[in-house]
């Protein structure tokens, strides 16, 4: 007997835009999951797409292209779509990894680095509403109901966004020890 169909891995990529990013993870995962790569309009090589005006815009076009169940990476800003999403359409997604998340909550106030200016300097033709939306999402992640990995460069933790009850919870996850767990467990 065959094995079930496995879900997909939606990737979402940081403020590069480019789906390029995740390539080589997608491919070397392609065999047991198969991989969405995902693009941003006006960021990535896709050209811009009227309507989008702004980070809630693009996670509904992003959604429209998403199978109706997924697990979802993002890395760096794709962390503010997919709590978006994940917040929004709990539903969809059976468990969430942020990778270096830079967007969705109060980066700066956690002690995060800006990254916008730098960014705005190297792109100037990037879409204004992309570098200056800046919602905290916080009071909605009580609605991610997906197991969610969390990784820094330094650190690895697991945890269900829904059970921590604010944004300080979530940073103090960057101080917690690693999580050692066998990959087949972390993502099949």
């Amino acid at each position: 007997m065959a094995p079930p169909q496995q879900l997909p891995i939606a990737y979402l990529p940081g403020a590069s835009g480019g789906a390029s990013v995740w390539r080589p993870i997608a491919e070397r995962l392609a065999s047991r999951r198969p991989p969405v790569l995902c693009e941003y309009p006006g960021l990535g090589n896709d050209s811009a797409t009227e309507g989008i005006a702004s980070l809630s815009d693009l996670a509904l076009t992003i959604l429209g292209g998403l199978p109706a169940r997924c697990d979802l990476a993002a890395l760096s800003m794709g962390a503010a779509v997919a709590l978006r999403l994940a917040s929004e359409h709990p539903e969809r997604f059976r468990r969430l990894v942020l990778v270096a998340a830079a967007g969705g909550v109060d980066v700066l106030g956690l002690g995060g680095l800006d990254w916008r200016d730098s960014f705005r300097r190297r792109r100037p033709q990037a879409p204004r509403w992309f570098l200056d939306d800046q919602v905290d999402l916080s009071d909605r992640l009580n609605r991610v109901t997906a197991p969610t990995l969390r990784s820094s460069p330094s650190t690895i933790s697991i945890s269900v966004i829904s059970d921590l009850s604010s944004s300080r919870q979530i940073a103090s996850l960057a101080t917690t020890r690693p999580v050692r767990s066998p990959a087949s467990s972390v993502m099949p």
